[in-house]
C-alpha cells in the first residue's frame, strides 16, 4: 500500500486537548483503513497509564470478511505486538494502515494477525503506550501494557458497526513483549476488566 499523507498519520495520532472523559475502553477517534480479507478500523481508544491516569492508546480492530466457522459469537483475540522499536513509526496499527512501508519485522507482525483472521477470528491490536502517541513507550512495564490490552478489546467491543459481540469469548495472544503483555493481561483481567468473557 501507498503511505498515507504525513499529514493524515501526525493528525490521527495527536490526541485530543483536553482528552475526553470516558470509560477505559471507549473510543476517541476512529478511521476506516484497507486491508485484505478484513474490515478494518485504526483506533484511539482511552485506557490508563503507568501512574493510573488516563491515557491515549492506539491500535486496529480487524474483522474478518468471512463468516465465523465456529459456534457461538466470533471471538476477539487482542494482538500484543512484539519488540519493534521504541519510535513512533514502529507502531503496528501504522503499518497496517499503510502509513509506513512494512519491513521484516513488520511482516512478521503481520503473519500474527492474519493467521487469526484466517481462523474467522477478529483481531483487536494495540500499540501500548507511546507507540504512535506522544509520551514515552512503556517497555515491557507490565500493568500498562496489561491495561492496553484489556481495554483494545472493549474498544472492539464498543465500535459501532462491526457486529462483535459486547459479551462474546476473547483472547490475548502475544510473543516476546506481546507474550508478556497477553500473560500479565491474563492476570489483570479479573480487577481490572471483570466484565471480559477470557477464554
Amino acid at each position: 500500500a501507498s503511505p498515507a499523507p504525513a499529514g493524515a498519520q501526525a493528525d490521527f495520532y495527536t490526541p485530543p486537548s483536553p482528552l475526553p472523559s470516558g470509560r477505559n475502553g471507549d473510543i476517541v477517534k476512529q478511521q476506516r483503513v484497507t486491508y485484505a480479507n478484513a474490515t478494518a478500523t485504526r483506533i484511539m481508544y482511552l485506557s490508563r497509564d503507568v501512574e493510573n491516569r488516563p491515557m491515549p492508546v492506539t491500535g486496529t480492530i480487524l474483522v474478518p470478511t468471512t463468516a465465523w466457522p465456529g459456534g457461538g459469537p466470533r471471538p476477539i483475540v487482542a494482538y500484543a505486538p512484539f519488540t519493534a522499536g521504541m519510535g513512533d513509526q514502529c507502531a503496528v496499527s501504522r503499518v497496517i494502515a499503510g502509513d509506513v512501508w512494512g519491513d521484516f519485522v513488520s511482516g512478521v507482525q503481520t503473519q500474527f494477525i492474519n493467521g487469526l483472521l484466517a481462523k474467522g477470528i477478529a483481531v483487536a491490536q494495540t500499540d501500548y503506550q507511546g507507540l504512535g502517541t506522544p509520551g514515552d513507550h512503556t517497555y515491557v512495564m507490565r500493568i500498562p501494557q496489561a491495561q492496553a490490552v484489556l481495554d483494545v478489546i472493549r474498544a472492539a467491543q464498543r465500535l459501532p458497526g462491526t457486529g462483535l459481540p459486547t459479551n462474546g469469548p476473547v483472547g490475548m495472544a502475544g510473543y516476546s513483549q506481546g507474550g508478556g503483555a497477553s500473560a500479565a493481561a491474563v492476570e489483570l483481567a479479573p480487577t481490572y476488566a471483570p466484565e471480559l468473557n477470557v477464554q
